[in-house]
């Protein structure tokens, strides 16, 4: 595709182009997400059942002209326009019924649903590694966690199962940020580009394992440090 003119031959785009990936809430990080997904040639399916209110702008990949829409259609109507990628909505709360994929992104706000999206990703891990192990060997679940100036970023593959699930805990364990200070438009746009650099890093080890991909990574803009995530204490 002309778009892709120039990055077509680097190494994780024979595998992007075309690849169904799922994206679980569109808002401050997933609206950014999906766009740059969309723009590296993958077919989303994504899930969000919010409309845009005025305050979604501050943090959110959206303008004025589509507020009072469903944030998935808005964001269909943006990537329409931004690329030739082709995006499947879903305009509803992702559930233990909803469908998962081998590659999935949660850009949710709360641990609840964050886990929700997790444990159907691993259902799915369950029955590759029984049935279909080439997808098997090709399964990836990307959590990315936000506030208005620090980021956590989780690459989850089968093997670390049991690492990630130490990271998932009660949302009555996290103190209350104040409403104004959740989320800022280059907070987001950094996550979600720091996320798919991620991706494409494990895209390219499918083929040659060079890259590096960390299970963790946290990002503090304040004091500009980047490192991995310590686990969670709740005593």
């Amino acid at each position: 595709m002309e778009i892709h003119n120039r990055f077509k031959d680097l190494g994780w785009y024979a595998k992007s182009k075309g690849l169904e990936v799922g994206v679980v809430g569109v808002g401050g990080i997933g609206s950014w997400l999906t766009f740059l997904l969309a723009r590296i040639g993958c077919n989303p399916f994504v899930f969000d059942d919010d409309i845009l209110e005025r305050h979604n702008q501050g943090g959110q990949l959206y303008g004025t002209s589509h507020m009072g829409k469903k944030k998935v259609v808005a964001l269909a109507e943006i990537i329409k326009d931004f690329s030739e990628t082709r995006l499947t909505i879903e305009d509803s709360r992702y559930t233990s019924e909803s469908i998962t994929g081998n590659i999935m992104f949660s850009a949710v706000d709360n641990m609840e649903a964050r886990s929700i999206i997790f444990e159907r990703w691993c259902t799915l891990v369950a029955f590759n590694k029984e049935h279909s192990p080439e997808d098997y060997k090709e399964m990836l679940f990307m959590d990315g966690r936000m506030l208005a100036e620090n980021l956590q970023i989780f690459a989850v593959t089968p093997d670390k199962i049991d690492e990630y699930r130490k990271f998932i805990f009660p949302d009555s364990d996290i103190g209350e940020q104040p409403c104004s200070a959740k989320a800022t438009s280059h907070c987001g746009s950094l996550i979600a580009s720091l996320m798919v650099s991620i991706f494409t890093n494990w895209l390219t080890n499918l083929k040659v394992n060079i890259r590096e991909v960390p299970f963790s990574t946290s990002f503090n803009i304040p004091l500009f440090e980047l490192e991995p995530i310590q686990e969670f204490d709740n005593e």
